[in-house]
């Protein structure tokens, strides 16, 4: 398979994370490698977290929500479980994802023997 044809799961979990999501689930969205799924899982929220991720018309994302809280290694699990790609790579709802992160991974992934692949952070207070 070639790595421009590989399919990429990228699983969210989401608890309340309501203040940053849209930009979380744009970052995702506007990546330059298109062949994605976005599993998001609304792991009972109290917050607006389900009408938010219902305002994206994108049929890549893929939206899955917990009755109550079952938190984040469980929610990871059952997104994990529900994945199909051949990589997985892993969102917080408060990330933002430089559009060319997803490319870079699936290109290293590639030509690597390795087996995971991680990426550098900066972190973004409120101001900026």
């Amino acid at each position: 398979m070639k790595s421009k044809d590989t399919l990429v799961s990228i699983i969210m979990p989401v608890f309340n994370g309501g203040e940053c999501l849209k930009l979380a689930i744009e970052s995702i969205l506007n990546q330059t490698y298109k062949n994605i799924e976005f599993l998001i899982m609304n792991d009972g929220s109290t917050d607006k977290t389900e009408e938010i991720v219902k305002e994206f018309k994108d049929e890549r994302i893929v939206y899955f929500s917990n009755k109550k809280n079952i938190g984040l290694t469980r929610s990871l699990n059952k997104l994990i479980l529900n994945s199909s790609g051949t990589y997985i790579a892993r969102q917080d709802a408060d990330d933002f994802s430089e559009k060319i992160r997803i490319e870079n991974q699936v290109d290293y992934m590639s030509k690597s023997k390795n087996k995971i692949c991680t990426t550098r952070a900066k972190i973004i207070d409120s101001n900026k």
